[in-house]
């Protein structure tokens, strides 16, 4: 899998063959892994959102999200397994999607936003949905933490100059 899923943590199952007018979702897409054998860069839009993970085409098509951005994997190693790490407040009602392990060292690219309780009252979402359109989704070593994973988020020193 290079990407290219939803990730969608809401406030009770998702059935789409049920009309749910009480869904609220924080949707995270993670885009695919652009090109590493191209001299053209592109990349789609990796996104945060509170809409209903069923309007992600819409919104691809529109540019209408939350935050989102376009450079999310460059300067990562992208022919290797990648780590992220979805960050959520549920006090501050704020949402940080970055990228974790060895990539986060390199790539400081961080897709946040604050939601506010009358859009997306992130306490009350409790379900995990991951959807990759068709496609079964191999998923390795998926976690759930209440805490940060330290091996996972190296610190670096910002402050450094040579000969000093």
């Amino acid at each position: 899998m290079n990407g290219d899923l939803i990730l969608t943590i809401s406030n009770e199952t998702i059935n789409p063959e049920k009309d749910q007018t009480k869904l609220r979702c924080l949707v995270c897409y993670i885009a695919e892994k652009p090109s590493t054998t191209t001299d053209d860069y592109h990349e789609v839009y990796s996104y945060l959102n509170d809409d209903n993970p069923y309007q992600h085409e819409t919104n691809i098509y529109t540019n209408e999200f939350k935050a989102k951005s376009n450079v999310f994997y460059r300067g990562c190693n992208a022919d290797d397994f990648l780590t992220f790490c979805l960050k959520i407040n549920h006090n501050s009602g704020k949402g940080i999607f970055s990228h974790a392990g060895p990539n986060g060292t390199y790539n400081h690219e961080t897709i946040e936003y604050q939601f506010d309780k009358s859009e997306l009252d992130l306490s009350q979402i409790d379900f995990i949905h991951v959807n990759a359109g068709n496609q079964d989704v191999p998923i390795r070593n998926f976690t759930i933490n209440h805490e940060p994973i330290l091996e996972l988020h190296p610190s670096s020193d910002n402050d450094f100059k040579l000969g000093t």
